[in-house]
């Protein structure tokens, strides 16, 4: 399929984030003007979603925000800045890697102990501070640990950390 022209559907409202039916599809022609899209609901590790319809297929709003506004497809993830998977504003969105993406996702609760991300607990008492598969030392106190995994998530993922 070519590039789709989204600008002759859809109205970008680049304040709030949202689209607006330009030219809705022939059987809904009262959609005109109206919000397009739909939020799909947060399942397990899935976060809610804008979805919107156009050209027989189904997208990402924030996708076709991303392309409305910068002329390309972000290949192969669109991040969101501030890790709101619902506000699609364009200055929210940028084209990311997807190890950049997973980098500024939340960290998931941890309810075996209390210590910060990346860090866990030895069976000698001490903490260990790990980014993906790479150890980053033993330390004494979970602050040491927390500062290690802080500074080498910054370094390996940058403004994305």
């Amino acid at each position: 399929m070519a590039d789709p022209n989204f600008h002759s559907v859809f109205t970008l409202d680049a304040e709030t984030g949202r689209l607006f039916w330009h030219s809705p599809p022939k059987n809904h022609a009262e959609k005109k003007g109206a919000e397009a899209g739909a939020v799909t609901p947060a399942t397990g590790r899935n976060k809610p979603y804008w979805q919107v319809r156009a050209f027989g297929r189904t997208f990402k709003r924030s996708r076709v925000i991303f392309h409305m506004t910068h002329g390309y497809w972000p290949e192969p993830a669109v991040d969101h800045i501030n890790g709101n998977s619902l506000d699609d504003r364009p200055i929210n969105l940028r084209a990311a890697s997807l190890s950049q993406n997973r980098a500024n996702s939340k960290a998931r609760p941890r309810s075996r102990h209390a210590l910060p991300e990346g860090v866990s607990l030895t069976r000698q008492g001490k903490f260990m501070a790990r980014l993906c598969s790479k150890s980053l030392g033993v330390f004494s106190t979970p602050a040491d640990a927390s500062i290690a995994y802080q500074k080498a998530k910054t370094e390996v993922y940058g403004d994305f950390a």
